[in-house]
């Protein structure tokens, strides 16, 4: 008697592929400002988001945001840490900020024309005195300068930069001589009651 062919067992199934990471972008507009997104290439939504209103686009696909004005959107970031241990009080002020650029010969002209772009945008945030100086002791040193009101203002207006804030300064980031790091420096004013709380800590002390 013939045995019976063996059954063919069954192949494991192929595991299926994980899915693809997904893609977040948060916005938040400054003023009212029209926003249309496109997902590969389709328009998934459009709409008009009023001042200080925020959106969120995820998607495991390409994102392609159009804005009805550039300037009026800000995309959602985290800003980097001061890294202050004693942050200055709100009303501390004016507060100078101090940006120490180091560019190289054939990037000055470049350069000049890109620092001078940003003024515009430092203004319209709250920055007065604005000025780009050079240093007569080193030709490849650059400095640009202004000051803001108060403690409270400089960090209202780190949380301003729009999209073309960050495009211009990202610009100017890059003809940094590139070993170097740009230098941020920012100063307080002294006034009367300053000096009156250094003297009562001394009186303390004595």
């Amino acid at each position: 008697m013939q045995a019976a062919d063996p059954e063919p067992s069954e192949k494991p199934e192929a595991p299926e592929p994980p899915p693809p990471a997904s893609i977040r972008v948060d916005l938040k507009a400054i003023q009212p400002a029209w926003v249309g997104v496109y997902v590969d290439g389709e328009q998934t939504f459009t709409k008009l988001l009023d001042t200080d209103q925020t959106t969120t686009i995820d998607s495991a696909h390409q994102i392609r945001v159009r804005l009805g004005n550039d300037a009026d959107v800000t995309p959602g970031a985290q800003l980097p840490d001061l890294g202050l241990a004693a942050p200055p009080r709100p009303d501390d002020g004016p507060v100078l900020i101090q940006v120490e650029y180091r560019v190289a010969p054939e990037n000055v002209a470049a350069f000049l024309r890109a620092i001078h772009a940003i003024e515009r945008t430092r203004r319209r945030n709250g920055a007065d005195d604005w000025r780009v100086f050079r240093d007569i002791a080193e030709k490849d040193c650059f400095v640009e300068r202004y000051i803001i009101s108060s403690w409270a203002e400089y960090v209202r207006q780190r949380s301003r930069m729009t999209v073309t804030d960050r495009q211009l300064q990202e610009r100017v980031a890059k003809l940094q001589q590139p070993e170097i790091e740009i230098r941020v420096s920012r100063l307080i004013g002294i006034d009367a009651r300053d000096v009156a709380e250094a003297e009562g800590k001394d009186r303390e002390a004595g």
